[in-house]
């Protein structure tokens, strides 16, 4: 079922984008009105540019951010992998026995 669900999201994407794209320039489009006059007068090339940098500017910020924080994140992964091999295990003071003492290694046994 997931699998003939795959295509929905490039479909809904494509179709979002193309009904964008009419709406945005209906009169141009259908040859109502040229191009050369269906841009803003108010916007001047300035404005264009500044808010060009500025977009280009914040998403240079929010991609440094991000390399940032994921090697913060492997950072303290590998710390912490360090610290668990680091870790020295003591040896048990007695060997594990089932309810009995069992004797020590190397300790003389009576077999008799």
């Amino acid at each position: 079922m997931l699998l003939l669900m795959l295509p929905f999201p490039y479909i809904a994407n494509t179709a979002g984008w193309i009904t964008a794209e009419l709406g945005r320039q209906p009169w141009l489009v259908f040859g109502l009105m040229r191009t050369a006059d269906g841009y803003s007068k108010t916007v001047s090339a300035g404005n264009g540019i500044f808010t060009l940098l500025g977009f280009m500017g914040m998403y240079t910020m929010l991609g440094i951010l991000f390399l940032f924080l994921v090697r913060q994140e492997e950072l303290s992964k590998a710390r912490k992998l360090r610290q668990h091999r680091n870790i020295e295990v003591a040896p048990p003071s007695r060997r594990l026995s089932c309810g009995h003492p069992s004797p020590q290694i190397g300790a003389r046994q009576n077999v008799g």
